[in-house]
């Protein structure tokens, strides 16, 4: 005979598969674009990512990424074809970030085992720190004036993206007056 409580053990299971399907479907996404990221950025050097998370493994990749949008000269790497040369290549480029980031529950062995979500929060840093921090936007005080305001990156982000919606809602709420205006007459 059926319970109430096989129901909500059935329910539980759905919930639990909808949350991991949901979470996949964030990880092939996030994979995506930051292959896409990684591959204009190295479309100067003629290498191209395929599969993110199998190409970053023997470090040989991150290693000329880093290379590429650093600016700067990193120790040389191995071929990579053994496991503890693919260890030192991806160590090779983690002392480097490290320098420049706080890395924190990363080592080579988990780039090198395909830990998809720390390579995927790796790569994420690369983004934050090497492309984002690096964006600063000049604000005039006033139109007259020569002064200016420097805005952090994500200050400079959300003033983007009020921009881009501004015009947006204007137009939103222009239509929106229209019709009420039209309503008026009921």
């Amino acid at each position: 005979m059926w319970s109430g409580g096989e129901k909500l053990d059935a329910s539980q299971q759905f919930e639990k598969g909808r949350i991991r399907s949901l979470q996949e479907e964030r990880i092939r996404v996030q994979q995506k674009t930051f292959t896409k990221w990684i591959n204009f950025h190295l479309k100067p050097t003629g290498i191209q990512v395929n599969d993110l998370f199998q190409d970053i493994r023997n470090g040989r990749m991150l290693h000329q990424l880093l290379q590429v949008i650093s600016g700067e000269m990193l120790p040389k790497v191995s071929r990579g074809v053994m496991r503890i040369q693919q260890l030192e290549n991806v160590g090779i480029s983690l002392t480097f970030l490290s320098k420049k980031v706080v890395l924190e529950n990363i080592g080579a062995s988990d780039i090198v085992d395909g830990n998809k979500r720390l390579i995927l929060g790796l790569i994420w840093t690369i983004i934050l720190r090497f492309q984002i921090q690096q964006i600063v936007f000049e604000q005039q005080i006033e139109p007259e004036q020569e002064s200016t305001v420097k805005k952090s990156a994500k200050e400079s982000l959300l003033l983007w993206c009020q921009r881009q919606v501004e015009p947006l809602s204007e137009r939103a709420g222009h239509q929106l007056r229209q019709k009420l205006a039209g309503w008026s007459g009921i």
